[in-house]
């Protein structure tokens, strides 16, 4: 088959599954199924896709491990293997998904969970459907052969598209279609984990950015259900670790728990600071992006030639924090070990996540905490692994500013409510300190470079997405500067406007007549000839751009008390029309009622 004839198929394929997706929305049309009903229909479909695709992406992993390293244990497997094969084997993974990426799938960059926060926030709700697959196969690829990256992030981002596509077939509106993405990213944190009460507050707290309303809460909560079901189903019912019996041994204890969500803070600002230092290294390396996966492979083998514990998820050396198998010395290098080969790993453009490193880094700074303070308190103090478990709620919280969702996957993977009050103190503690030290978390860094900031609420989210261009008028009156009095009183007879923008020869603007300043004169006959626009002119100079932002169109009417500005042209100031503060305000009506849920 030519290839032309391929892509016909998939087209002429492609259709056939929306008709059948529009036929199945005629049938519950016919039905009169209710919102809630449908609500009900569209979630549990959601939920159980996401929860198929995260069986199948943990044995995938699996799959790729084994060929890399053996069907044997793993934690004595790597440490036992000849250090020329740690070595290379994250290189090779990272080569093979820098060609697939680049060369096959024509997609250089994972659209991971900062890109669904987009959408879930700002955009129409909708993610590429055509990246599953992609994601599937190199996140698989790079996390089985050694790289330091989780699979947490890939299945959010599989999970989005899923909700993309059931999006498409039932024809969801712009709101519920920003809310399936959720449930999608619930789905597969919760199937993941084994976690349904943190997949909801993730989706919650991080994707949606605290939409906490009530017809947000029921979809994503049943979806986070279904996922879970589902992957227990296909897996079995097992928690992501097995935690030793804990025991809050004093009330004096809760200060050394406070001290490790400072220090958790700390270390998780530090993670994200190397994160992103990564990129920008990796950014201006003058390689093509099929080979930068490799480097960083590469690198992350020299740390594991001394390091091995770094490679993957690192699931089984978690559980040997846990357990308290580890030694103070390897604990703490590990902590540094893990933050520099999850940084080269991902920044280099390796796929996969940065959830399960959260933990593992913040499991080492547990362990670390834990064995100093049992050396020096023995009797008074939990073991090592008690802290180890507290440390990765409290860097997961403050890595993504979510201390509910670090709270509850604690509780969920513990089973054992005597850990919450050390996992509230540290959580609360370590996201407290991150966001003092800074208020983007690891996934509001990215956004960032693109203008966006998600922490500072909605309506202020309203107003940095609404540009001045999408409410100027293009309509506006401008005045030649050596236009006489006379003349400009004329045009205030005839025009609505009462500020109007004087420019020069070429048109560019040199400032603006407020007649609220020149009321006193409209009587003044002797002046119709004898004074000038370019004399009357106000001296202060405010314009905008086409691209400014409401929120700087706000805050220039504040500062000014004006009720219009002219805009102009960015590049030769040249006068494009006008802005009213009522012109503003109504925009940002419409916008807020627009984005809420509608039916």
């Amino acid at each position: 088959m030519s290839r032309s004839s391929s892509d016909l198929e998939k087209v002429r394929r492609r259709r056939e599954l929306i008709e059948q997706g529009r036929s199945l929305l005629g049938w519950l049309d016919r039905l009169r199924v209710s919102d809630q009903t449908f609500l009900v229909i569209y979630a549990t479909l959601i939920g159980a896709l996401a929860g198929v695709v995260s069986a199948l992406f943990r044995n995938a992993i699996a799959v790729v491990r084994d060929l890399c390293f053996g069907t044997e244990d793993v934690v004595h497997l790597v440490i036992q293997m000849p250090a020329a094969w740690r070595f290379l084997l994250p290189a090779a993974g990272g080569l093979l998904m820098g060609v697939l990426a680049v060369w096959v799938f024509r997609r250089p960059k994972m659209g991971g969970v900062p890109e669904v926060i987009e959408q879930a926030t700002r955009g129409g709700g909708t993610t590429s459907v055509r990246s599953i697959f992609p994601t599937f196969i190199n996140s698989a690829i790079v996390i089985g052969s050694g790289g330091s990256a989780g699979r947490e992030g890939p299945i959010v981002a599989m999970g989005a598209s899923i909700g993309t596509l059931i999006g498409r077939i039932f024809k969801l509106s712009t709101q519920r279609r920003r809310v399936a993405l959720g449930c999608g990213a619930a789905a597969g944190i919760a199937a993941a984990f084994n976690a349904p009460l943190a997949g909801v507050f993730f989706a919650l707290e991080v994707v949606l950015a605290g939409d906490f309303q009530v017809r947000t809460l029921s979809p994503i909560v049943l979806a986070s259900v279904v996922g879970t079901v589902v992957e227990r189903a296909l897996l079995g019912n097992h928690l992501a670790f097995t935690v030793p019996p804990y025991q809050l041994v004093s009330g004096r204890e809760i200060l050394f728990y406070a001290v490790l969500g400072i220090l958790a803070g700390v270390v998780a600002r530090a993670f994200v600071v190397a994160h992103e230092r990564s990129h920008q290294f990796f950014e201006k390396l003058p390689l093509p992006l099929w080979a930068k996966p490799a480097i960083g492979g590469l690198a992350v083998g020299v740390i594991g030639i001394w390091l091995p514990q770094v490679y993957g998820n690192g699931y089984d050396f978690m559980q040997q924090a846990l357990a308290g198998k580890m030694t103070l010395a390897l604990l703490a290098a590990l902590v540094i070990g893990k933050i520099v080969a999850t940084a080269l790993t991902l920044g280099s453009g390796g796929w996969g996540g940065d959830l399960a490193p959260s933990l593992f880094i913040g499991a080492m700074l547990g362990g670390t905490v834990g064995e100093v303070v049992h050396g020096t308190f023995p009797a008074a103090t939990a073991t090592p692994g008690a802290y180890a478990v507290v440390g990765m709620g409290a860097v997961l919280a403050a890595v993504i500013h979510a201390p509910i969702t670090g709270i509850l996957m604690l509780f969920e993977v513990t089973n054992n409510y005597k850990v919450i009050l050390p996992v509230m103190t540290a959580c609360v503690l370590a996201t407290t300190i991150a966001r003092l030290l800074s208020p983007l978390s690891i996934y509001g860094e990215a956004l960032a470079k693109k203008g966006i900031y998600l922490w500072e609420g909605r309506e202020v989210r309203v107003m940095q997405d609404l540009k001045v261009e999408n409410v100027m008028s293009h309509e506006v009156e401008t005045v030649p500067q050596q236009a006489h009095f006379r003349e400009i009183l004329d045009r205030l007879t005839h025009s609505k406007q009462l500020f109007f923008p004087v420019v020069d020869a070429k048109g560019k603007l040199l400032g603006v007549l407020n007649f609220h300043q020149y009321r006193e004169l409209l009587f003044e006959e002797d002046l119709a000839d004898l004074v000038v626009a370019g004399e009357m002119v106000d001296k202060e100079l405010a314009f905008l751009y086409p691209d400014d932002s409401v929120q700087t169109a706000i805050e220039l009417f504040h500062g000014l008390d004006w009720d219009e500005v002219p805009v102009v042209d960015r590049s030769d100031r040249k006068v494009v029309g006008r802005v009213t503060r009522r012109q503003v305000i109504d925009a940002y009506n419409r916008e807020v009622v627009k984005r809420s849920w509608t039916a």
